[in-house]
């Protein structure tokens, strides 16, 4: 799971000075997120979570891309700003940093993240 989310920044991250992230679909409990530097038009990466059991934050998200921006915490997290619920023992807490008013974080409580990176035209 470490190696997809380090994947998933290392892709963002060449050749953008920024990237753009937007809620697309929610069912419940499958979350698809898609990234660019012009969503009008095109996206290039397609973030895709299953079993969602929480998630908060804003739905679209502004990040910089010259440091990592997505991190996974099994066990502990800083919730000091937020009362957040107990991760499951098949999940995982995913946190987006964003550039976002005051620094809020995305979070996403999920059993799986996939991803698949390629330019899809709007």
């Amino acid at each position: 799971m470490q190696r997809k989310v380090a994947e998933i920044n290392q892709l963002v991250r060449n050749g953008h000075l920024w990237f753009d992230l937007d809620i697309s679909s929610f069912n419940g409990h499958e979350l698809e997120i898609i990234g660019g530097i012009d969503l009008s038009y095109f996206y290039e990466i397609e973030i895709k979570f299953s079993n969602v059991c929480f998630l908060s934050g804003y739905t679209s998200l502004h990040i910089d891309t010259s440091q990592d921006f997505l991190f996974i915490h099994k066990d502990s997290y800083e919730s000091s700003r937020m009362n957040l619920p107990k991760v499951r023992d098949n999940s995982f807490l995913f946190e987006f940093k964003t550039d976002d008013i005051d620094g809020l974080p995305f979070l996403v409580i999920a059993e799986n993240i996939e991803y698949k990176y390629e330019r899809v035209n709007l």
